[in-house]
């Protein structure tokens, strides 16, 4: 059995209260957990794009954000991660 160390343990519980929030598209707490995950991935030397549209909802027209997580864009193989928020 692996266990993780108390230190792996306290960054994923960070990490988690950093994302767990209650995160409405257009709210505060979706705008903050946007800029930690981008901001977190640009500290790890990812280059992060931000592919914004308006989307329709049952409650009209909200604004969308997808990040898109480029490692080496420069690269011709590369990884890539990226998210998709519906409404």
């Amino acid at each position: 059995m692996i266990r993780a160390s108390s230190v792996h343990t306290k960054l994923f519980e960070t990490q988690l209260d950093s994302i767990l929030l209650e995160r409405p598209v257009e709210s505060a707490g979706h705008a903050t957990v946007e800029r930690y995950i981008a901001d977190s991935m640009e500290s790890m030397g990812w280059t992060v794009e931000r592919d914004e549209f308006t989307g329709m909802t049952t409650d009209g027209p909200k604004h969308f954000v997808n990040l898109i997580a480029h490692l080496h864009p420069e690269r011709p193989r590369r990884t890539v991660l990226g998210t998709v928020e519906r409404g």
